[in-house]
């Protein structure tokens, strides 16, 4: 007798623990049994007519697995790892040995198949079917063309932009009239994507005219410029110098909030423009406070960084103007929140501005 493979003992995780996995043996051996029968059709064709276990202790407790053939009675035992024959049937314990040994240890059918009674494979016809006819070939859709505008075109269209912008605030006479002609203007693509046109607030007919880069969050929810904290440290710094917002005005050169507070491109700067132009015009304030470096730069038509422009005056005028009037940059009150050592600087800026207003 030999041993029988390790795949059809149940494994345990105690060494002496008895455990019992039913294996159904009827189908296993009667696939088994079926292979024999098949290979030799001369021998007899055995059933089973039971089922037993395997037990994973290793001791000599012997299980008979009768099966009953044709005309003889076989009794197979399973003692100890081993499968022996009893009665001499030794035949059969050896091709039921092979049977396991090669990996034929589970049923893959009810009956057995005999490959010698199948039938033939049906031959394939000789006579060479029609070839299908070809399928139609949808019409290949061709993507349009996509054109970049020209340098050219681009300046083009900006110069129409500046033009219409020019031709609305021109025509306003007065602040209302800008505000609406605001309103109205499609120029700007920051309209679309804004809550609230933010134009201006204060007396308009103060001396002090205060403007900006372009409205912050709380502005755009309030409609009112500087209202957020850089415009709570704006008020502050005002009142150090005698004013509040019923003696200066405030405005932004854009009305209209960029989105996530980013700064307003060239683009967007050259359509507001003429507005914010013809606001100073209409306000006519005794002098300019210009907050921040894109205010700063717009307004005096300056290339250079804030950092160079404040500490110094300048002059602004327009063909719209009796007289020119005197314009000077300070760093934006939210710099000043971030960089609170350069309130100092704006300190000397705020002296000079109140030594100017009384007339200095």
């Amino acid at each position: 007798s030999i041993t029988a493979p390790d795949r059809i003992w149940a494994p345990t995780s105690e060494p002496f623990s008895r455990m019992h996995t039913l294996i159904s043996v009827s189908c296993f051996v009667a696939s088994c049994l079926s292979l024999i029968a098949a290979a030799r059709p001369a021998g007899p064709a055995p059933t089973i007519t039971t089922s037993t276990s395997i037990d994973s202790r290793s001791i000599a407790y012997p299980y008979l697995m009768p099966f009953q053939g044709r005309a003889n009675f076989y009794q197979i035992v399973c003692q100890s790892g081993k499968i022996t024959a009893m009665n001499g049937n030794a035949q059969l314990a050896d091709l039921l040995r092979w049977q396991v040994d090669a990996g034929a240890d589970e049923a893959i059918g009810e009956v057995s198949v005999d490959r010698y009674a199948a039938a033939p494979a049906a031959q394939p016809s000789q006579t060479a079917s029609p070839a299908p006819a070809p399928a139609a070939v949808a019409p290949r859709r061709v993507a349009p063309a996509v054109t970049t505008p020209s340098p050219d075109h681009d300046m083009a269209s900006r110069e129409q932009v500046a033009q219409s912008a020019h031709d609305a605030a021109r025509g306003a006479d007065s602040l209302e009239a800008l505000r609406d002609a605001f309103a109205g203007f499609d120029g700007c693509a920051l309209k679309h994507t804004a809550t609230s046109l933010v134009f201006g607030d204060g007396n308009p007919k103060a001396s002090v005219m205060v403007i900006g880069e372009a409205p912050g969050a709380e502005e755009d929810r309030h409609g009112i410029p500087f209202v957020g904290p850089a415009g709570k440290l704006l008020d502050k710094m005002l009142a150090a110098i005698g004013l509040d917002r019923t003696g200066a005005y405030i405005s932004n050169i854009l009305p209209w909030r960029p989105p996530g507070n980013r700064s307003p491109t060239d683009a967007e700067i050259a359509a507001c423009l003429p507005f914010i132009e013809r606001h100073i015009e209409l306000v006519a304030p005794q002098l300019l406070v210009l907050t921040g470096g894109t205010a700063a730069k717009t307004m005096l038509g300056a290339r250079e960084g804030i950092m160079k422009l404040r500490g110094r005056w300048f002059t602004y005028e327009s063909p719209a103007m009796a007289s020119p009037i005197p314009a000077r940059a300070i760093l934006h009150p939210a710099f000043l929140l971030r960089t609170p050592a350069q309130k100092r600087a704006t300190w000397g800026d705020l002296l000079a501005i109140r030594e100017r207003l009384a007339g200095g």
